[in-house]
């Protein structure tokens, strides 16, 4: 059984049966489809067997899933035309941040649950100290070192929001439908994948993906020192500028591993190229609650 990477529903045995369910659902012009059509194949209308084979050159390896997964991120995201929220993020203004600090909230409230139903469906122990270690620095800390959600919390506050403003929020639509499909991906699919749909998303503060073709960073790294952004601000994007390099890869190489001994690198794709959807339109969220606060 295979999954659509547009709506996550079982499609059929292969690439063949999602490559008809996605065609079906444009003809019907189905809204969920016909956007990650235009995303990801482009918007030009071609005959089935033309779709096809587009589709099965989405999801051409090429190499390893690594190679493949860093490709598509940066294609995504990090390209010539970047996500509007890392173009907000070179040089970001207040409200940028507030609407970052907000959201991310209910982004990593989420993320440690999906962290455990990892570790609920491995085995492996290294992969359970890995989901372990990340459940910790996001949520736990130490005094020497605050958790990353707080640290979050405190970067809003140093903009002029109140504790129980931001932990008293509601998140917007596209964040509560993200989060409860991130929760979906880990409680349905294989370990590695579900670390894909997961830890995917930490490429985007990996300072290294230039050497992927990345034409962007997160955030233009003077604003770390030239300050233009609060002290809180700072050590919050400090963070995860200094952890997410080997943080990142670490999980790219147990997905690979995964998918060597499961041989399952088609669930992994999908489930990669369904979670960075959501992503996007989570980034999205980040700055409609900030201009909510005034640009």
């Amino acid at each position: 059984m295979i999954r659509c990477p547009a709506c996550f529903s079982p499609s059929g045995e292969d690439l063949s049966d999602v490559a008809r369910h996605l065609y079906a659902m444009l003809e019907r012009s189905d809204p969920v489809h016909v956007m990650w059509v235009n995303r990801e194949l482009g918007k030009e209308r071609v005959g089935v067997g033309d779709f096809t084979e587009r589709v099965f050159r989405l999801f051409e390896v090429g190499g390893d899933i690594r190679d493949w997964i860093l490709r598509r991120f940066v294609h995504m995201f990090l390209s010539e035309s970047p996500h509007p929220f890392i173009l907000a993020m070179q040089r970001p203004e207040p409200w940028v941040l507030k609407g970052y600090a907000v959201e991310h909230h209910h982004f990593l409230r989420q993320w440690v649950v999906s962290c455990a139903n990892i570790i609920s469906r491995c085995e492996r122990d290294d992969v359970r100290m890995y989901e372990v270690d990340n459940i910790y620095t996001e949520y736990h800390g130490s005094r020497e070192s605050p958790a990353h959600h707080e640290l979050l919390i405190k970067m809003g506050i140093s903009y002029g929001l109140k504790r129980e403003e931001i932990v008293g929020s509601r998140p917007l639509r596209a964040t509560k439908v993200a989060i409860g499909e991130w929760d979906r991906i880990t409680r349905v699919s294989s370990w590695n994948a579900s670390m894909a749909a997961v830890h995917g998303m930490e490429l985007l503060a990996n300072r290294e993906m230039v050497k992927y073709g990345a034409r962007y960073s997160y955030f233009d790294p003077a604003i770390l020192s030239d300050g233009s952004i609060t002290e809180d601000a700072r050590k919050f994007l400090m963070e995860g500028y200094s952890a997410d390099i080997g943080h990142s890869m670490e999980a790219l190489k147990l997905i690979q591993d995964g998918v060597e001994e499961m041989d399952n690198g088609m669930e992994v794709m999908i489930a990669f190229t369904y979670s960075m959807g959501h992503l996007y339109e989570y980034l999205n969220a980040r700055l409609e609650r900030g201009r909510m606060y005034g640009n």
